[in-house]
């Protein structure tokens, strides 16, 4: 049951590169889904929180932020100041090569949340998703 006194909102901003504090965030973060009754899921929400900010900290600009909210889902955005590139619709659609080294953290993002949705410009990327108590994940799973 979901506990009423949980938070329904979290928020960092990373102005450098900092590992642990991320983790913090991630730690923090999965608490909250804990509080809010998702379960076994709130580790997938870490991992996907996990995945995005190495993401940003390594493709993107600084700042780094992280916005949690919980509606009844939890929906968290990750932004960073970083370069356009790319077609963001298509970031994590397609599963990595069984023999490559690196590119899993978007495909793996996709898997474990419902929703996903990436933007970018000339202000910043944005990789918004979703997850509610009952989902599967968003992607499809390997056969």
């Amino acid at each position: 049951m979901p506990d009423m006194d949980a938070p329904t909102s979290l928020n960092f901003t990373f102005s450098q590169r900092d590992e642990a504090a991320a983790l913090r965030a991630r730690d923090a973060l999965r608490e909250m889904a804990l509080e809010a009754g998702l379960g076994e899921r709130a580790t997938d929400l870490a991992v996907a929180v996990t995945e995005l900010v190495a993401n940003a900290f390594e493709h993107g600009r600084l700042p780094v932020s992280v916005a949690a909210r919980w509606n009844g889902r939890m929906s968290v955005d990750v932004t960073d100041a970083g370069r356009p590139g790319g077609d963001p619709a298509q970031w994590g659609r397609v599963p990595p090569a069984t023999d490559a080294v690196r590119g899993r953290g978007l495909w793996i993002v996709r898997q474990l949340m419902d929703d996903v949705h990436a933007s970018t410009g000339p202000g910043g990327t944005v990789v918004a998703r979703a997850l509610g108590p009952g989902g599967e994940g968003g992607g499809e799973r390997p056969a």
